[in-house]
């Protein structure tokens, strides 16, 4: 399953609302069904490029998408790598 992780010090109005649509984003973008994207976000603190400047850190982890493909391409077990 998909996950995005989306951090940023801008304060959203409707985070919910927000949420709903950045998972049909990821989905259209990942390619997969929304059913099997998950989505969290979170509104903190945060410096980037040494500013307190609006900014955020998104994380997107594929990691059974990518250890299947690994297993189908190179019959490597999930056991035997590292993400």
């Amino acid at each position: 399953m998909p996950t995005l992780d989306l951090k940023t010090n801008v304060s959203l109005p409707d985070v919910n609302k927000y949420m709903l649509e950045l998972s049909k984003t990821a989905a259209e973008t990942l390619g997969k069904p929304e059913k099997y994207i998950n989505i969290t976000v979170s509104s903190q603190p945060m410096t980037f490029q040494g500013t307190l400047d609006p900014a955020f850190q998104c994380t997107v982890s594929l990691n059974k998408t990518l250890f299947e493909h690994f297993e189908r391409t190179l019959g490597v077990k999930d056991d035997r790598g590292y993400m």
